[in-house]
């Protein structure tokens, strides 16, 4: 079924399938692993999260660091010079400055 271009629902697949679409999602993602096996990209999310070869853009950055760069960003007065030295957003560095800007 799943060669002939049809969806195929959770119930139809087999252990050993659903582990090629993880394998799959480890290599490729989950959009592509998606298009490769024919499914819905909700369900390969959702039987590979976490999992992904693409990782979130979003990038967790320690508290030490973020009080650092809204020091940095305070003394030079330049929040957008600041961001693009540190590689960080200028949205992120802004939240951070609201934030830990008045400690």
């Amino acid at each position: 079924m799943r060669s002939a271009g049809k969806t195929v629902s959770h119930h139809h697949w087999s252990p050993e399938e659903r582990a090629k679409v993880i394998a799959s999602i480890k290599t490729i993602g989950i959009n592509k692993t998606a298009k490769k096996f024919n499914m819905p990209v909700s369900t390969v999310g959702k039987w590979g999260k976490g999992l992904s070869c693409n990782q979130s853009n979003r990038t967790k950055y320690q508290e030490e660091f973020r009080k650092k760069a809204v020091t940095v960003a305070l003394k030079t007065k330049n929040i957008r010079r600041t961001a693009i030295n540190l590689g960080v957003t200028r949205s992120a560095l802004q939240i951070w400055i609201k934030k830990y800007g008045e400690e």
